[in-house]
């Protein structure tokens, strides 16, 4: 029955939206790092062309850029709404963009959050690949030490004590 809500239509448009999506970034981060050279706008849109279609015809690859699409789309309207809201508090977009967007600390922030988005993605396309077994094997017992509690939680902490002497330690 056709209804107003119907969306099954979109499952045969999702690789074509993939498609058009991947080819506007690859193609904007091939000109903005000018990888063949500044006058090659052709060689730069074939190069996308191709590395599009080679995402969009593998399922996993199609699958993790499917996962992480909503995700990062929730991450920069999240970013927005707090810049949103600072600006509703009587704060200056110069101040932000001078003072939050120009940190180095709101750049390690996104690129963690990313990496997280990027890792559930992975494992939601290629099953818990950070999963633990009984089995033995030199991976199995990597994994068993690499994500034991303990070894977390002093990586964890670790990471605190090195972003405190950082800051602490600073002269500014």
């Amino acid at each position: 029955m056709a209804t107003i809500l119907d969306t099954s239509i979109v499952s045969f448009l999702t690789p074509i939206f993939i498609f058009i999506l991947l080819f506007a970034i690859f193609f904007a981060l091939i000109k903005k790092f000018k990888i063949f050279g500044d006058k090659s706008e052709n060689l730069a849109a074939i190069a996308a062309f191709s590395l599009s279609i080679l995402i969009v015809l593998s399922t996993p690859a199609r699958d993790v850029v499917q996962t992480m699409t909503p995700m990062i789309v929730i991450m920069f309207l999240f970013v927005f709404l707090i810049f949103l809201f600072f600006m509703f508090l009587g704060a200056k977009d110069d101040d932000l963009v001078k003072h939050v967007v120009k940190s180095p600390g709101f750049y390690n922030t996104m690129i963690v959050i990313f990496l997280i988005i990027f890792l559930i993605s992975l494992t939601k396309a290629f099953g818990p690949i950070f999963q633990v077994s009984g089995q033995a094997g030199f991976w199995e017992s990597t994994k068993r030490v690499v994500f034991s509690p303990r070894v977390l939680g002093g990586l964890f902490l670790l990471m605190i004590a090195a972003f405190t002497v950082r800051y602490l330690g600073s002269t500014k």
